[in-house]
C-alpha cells in the first residue's frame, strides 16, 4: 500500500504502478511486506522515519531481529533487501548509503 501510493504520487499511471508491483512474485511481495512492517514498527517505536533511516538505525534493527529470532545471515540480508527495495520504490531513489554501508554489511555477515 505504501509503495503503491508513493508511485501514484510520483505521477505514474495506475497501469504502470500495477506492472511495477507485479514484477516480483506474489510470495516475494508478501515476504517483503512482512519484513517492511517489522521494520516500520521498530522505526516508529524509536522515533525514526521508516523511509529515511540512518545506517545505524538499520544496523540496530537487524541486530535486534537477529537477537530476538536467531536468524541466519541470509535471512538478515533478506530483511535488508526488503527494506532498501521498499525505500527505493517509495521514494524513487536507491538508498545507496544503506545498501553499501560497511556497518550494515558487518551486521549481516
Amino acid at each position: 500500500a505504501l509503495v503503491r501510493s508513493k508511485l501514484l504520487a510520483l505521477g505514474l499511471h495506475k497501469s504502470s504502478v500495477e506492472f511495477s508491483l507485479n514484477a516480483k512474485r506474489r510470495s516475494t511481495n508478501q515476504l517483503y511486506n512482512l519484513r517492511w512492517r517489522a521494520w516500520a514498527t521498530f522505526a516508529l517505536s524509536k522515533g525514526i522515519k521508516p523511509l529515511y533511516p540512518s545506517t545505524q538505525d538499520l544496523a540496530n534493527f537487524l541486530v535486534e531481529v537477529y537477537q530476538k529470532k536467531s536468524l541466519s545471515s541470509k535471512t538478515l540480508l533478506g530483511y535488508k533487501s526488503a527494506i532498501t527495495s521498499t525505500i527505493a520504490a517509495a521514494t524513487g531513489r536507491r538508498p545507496e548509503r544503506l545498501i553499501s554501508s560497511t556497518l550494515v554489511a558487518n551486521v549481516v555477515s
